[in-house]
C-alpha cells in the first residue's frame, strides 16, 4: 500500500477503532476523533502498536453539527438531512 492519510471519525471503539487499526496495519497516517479522550488516545496506541502513526483530536460532531445549524452559514440550508456521526440524522 502506498502511504495513506485519513481521518476516522468515532475511532474511540466499535468500528470506528477497529478501522483506524486496520490502517495503521497498512502503514497509514491516521487523524483519530472522537468524545472521549481516553478511548482516543487507547486507540492511538493501538494504531501505533501494529505500524500505523497519527494523532487524536477530540471533538464532538453531533455538537459541531448543531452549532453550524444555527449559525448565519446555515441560513440557505432548507429541506436537507445533515448526515452526522453514527448515522443520525439532523435536518
Amino acid at each position: 500500500m502506498t502511504h495513506f492519510r485519513g481521518n476516522v471519525t468515532g475511532a474511540t471503539s466499535g468500528i470506528g477503532r477497529a478501522t483506524a487499526i486496520a490502517f495503521g496495519k497498512q502503514g497509514a497516517t491516521v487523524v483519530v476523533t472522537g468524545r472521549r479522550e481516553k478511548e482516543g488516545r487507547e486507540t492511538l496506541d493501538m494504531l501505533r502498536a501494529v505500524g500505523g502513526d497519527g494523532v487524536f483530536i477530540q471533538l464532538d460532531v453531533i455538537a459541531n453539527a448543531v452549532i453550524f445549524l444555527c449559525s448565519n452559514d446555515a441560513a440557505f440550508i432548507t429541506g436537507a438531512s445533515l448526515t452526522v456521526d453514527g448515522g443520525f440524522l439532523l435536518g
